[in-house]
């Protein structure tokens, strides 16, 4: 065959979609929503958006460091 003949399609997705569909299939959010449950604290904003955010800003402090 020819290299000229061959076409693909690839789609960019980044990397918190990726790591959003992991947290998700791993329960991590499940577990964090079960724990902020069963305290009586109340907080004004999305912990378990906050601590996934963390995470990934922390994913990506790592990947640019070895770079």
């Amino acid at each position: 065959t020819d290299k000229e003949d061959v076409s693909a399609d690839a789609v960019r997705i980044g990397p918190d979609l990726i790591f959003g569909r992991l947290w998700n299939q791993l329960g991590i959010g499940a577990v964090i929503r079960s724990i902020l449950a069963s305290t009586e604290r109340k907080f004004e904003f999305d912990v378990e958006k906050a601590i996934f955010l963390t995470v990934m800003q922390r994913k990506h402090e790592d990947y640019f460091v070895f770079l």
